[in-house]
């Protein structure tokens, strides 16, 4: 994916379905993302479950304080 720049559908529900066994089985509140090409998986989809996009944090971070924020 990182190398592509792309997801296949076929990734996407592999993550979707790992995440969504997770929330199910173990009570996980929320699935991290913490790899940067993630968000190709997951932006503007609906995967059913709490997800925190943790270089989006960072980037709204790293913007913050660019702008002196």
């Amino acid at each position: 994916m990182a190398q592509a720049g792309r997801v296949t559908e076929g990734q996407r529900q592999t993550f979707f379905a790992a995440g969504e066994w997770m929330h199910r089985n173990l009570g996980t509140e929320a699935i991290l993302l913490g790899g940067t090409d993630l968000f190709l998986a997951f932006a503007g989809q609906n995967c059913g479950f709490p997800v925190l996009d943790c270089a989006a944090i960072h980037m709204d971070a790293i913007h913050d304080r660019a702008v002196g924020q």
